[in-house]
């Protein structure tokens, strides 16, 4: 009977230790879900939400409808001129020019998922596509004045 009753406890002892290993799993399936780093999905609305500078533009100045590559040029010396997409729809640019500082305040709306609206002082309207898009850079292109121009941007 002794025998038995061994053999008992130890079935006990193997059971209270699968329960506990059990547990102690699902404790730590637990404390390591919580903390993986949470994803963050980006979108161009999302990329687009920083501030950047302003790298090199454009004219399209043979007319051809599309921007060449002899056509773009680097931000001359003394400029530096940066802007601000905003998460609530609001923006700023603001331009360096050899010492002079400006600032430009806007409000902005993405239309389409290629298409920006900036409403500045005195209701200046400019509509931007945006050619291009990524973490670090961007491409913004309008037609001002019936003429193409590209404006390209590095991410601060």
């Amino acid at each position: 009977m002794a025998g038995k009753a061994t053999v008992g406890i130890k079935l006990m002892i193997m059971k209270a230790a699968v329960v506990v290993l059990f547990v102690f799993f699902i404790a730590m399936s637990c404390l390591n879900t919580s903390c993986k780093r949470k994803e963050v999905i980006e979108t161009q609305l999302t990329r687009l939400q920083h501030k950047w500078k302003l790298t090199k533009s454009a004219t399209d100045d043979n007319g051809s409808g599309v921007i060449d590559g002899y056509e773009i040029h680097p931000v001359d010396a003394g400029l530096d001129d940066e802007i601000e997409f905003k998460a609530d729809f609001t923006g700023s640019q603001v331009v360096i020019i050899n010492g002079a500082t400006n600032t430009f305040p806007f409000t902005w709306s993405m239309d389409s998922k290629d298409s920006i609206t900036r409403v500045g002082v005195g209701h200046n309207t400019v509509v931007y596509f945006l050619a291009d898009i990524s973490s670090s850079s961007m491409e913004l292109v309008s037609k001002s004045s019936g003429i193409l121009v590209a404006y390209f941007y590095s991410r601060k």
